[in-house]
């Protein structure tokens, strides 16, 4: 394995030995009953969610990393449509309620979305507490203001007695 420290390693070995054990299934086995398979994206999606490389990740299992890839997306796709059966297999597999987690990085993708609204909060946050509605009412003027100034104002002229059209 490349570039991986020792608490990285049982980390990864003791992920391996709690699905094998809850599964009975050993993840090297090549494969493509269901059981091997569901078992095998549900250890390669508990490492990836982990910040495992994919390259660490097949070396474990003894799999190429394309192959991870290839189940970690599988896997994610699962996760994201609320498969009940995968939940159920992750959550028993690692003894947590993995429903839960799957709420965590969806709330934690929401707050990557607002982060760049973080220089605004800095500012909300020294408003004092009576004047925010005033603030408000300013922003809303400003942002009208703005508006107004970027609308396009094209006036048409047309000469008398000809046929051209200006537009200024």
């Amino acid at each position: 394995m490349k570039n991986i420290t020792l608490n990285e390693y049982y980390t990864l070995r003791k992920l391996r030995k709690d699905i094998e054990a809850y599964t009975s299934v050993n993840l090297s086995t090549r494969g493509r009953k269901r059981n091997v398979v569901d078992a095998r994206k549900a250890f390669i999606y508990t490492a990836r969610e982990k910040g495992f490389t994919f390259q660490n990740i097949g070396d474990t299992i003894g799999f190429p990393h394309d192959a991870v890839i290839y189940h970690y997306k599988k896997a994610k796709d699962l996760v994201e449509l609320k498969d009940i059966v995968f939940a159920d297999l992750l959550k028993n597999a690692y003894q947590n309620n993995f429903i839960e987690e799957m709420n965590i990085i969806e709330m934690k993708k929401k707050l990557k979305d607002l982060e760049r609204l973080n220089p605004f909060l800095d500012i909300m946050h020294r408003i004092p507490e009576g004047k925010v509605w005033e603030v408000r009412d300013r922003l809303e003027l400003f942002l009208k203001s703005y508006e107004f100034k970027t609308e396009d104002r094209l006036k048409m002229y047309v000469a008398e007695g000809t046929e051209m059209i200006g537009i200024y």
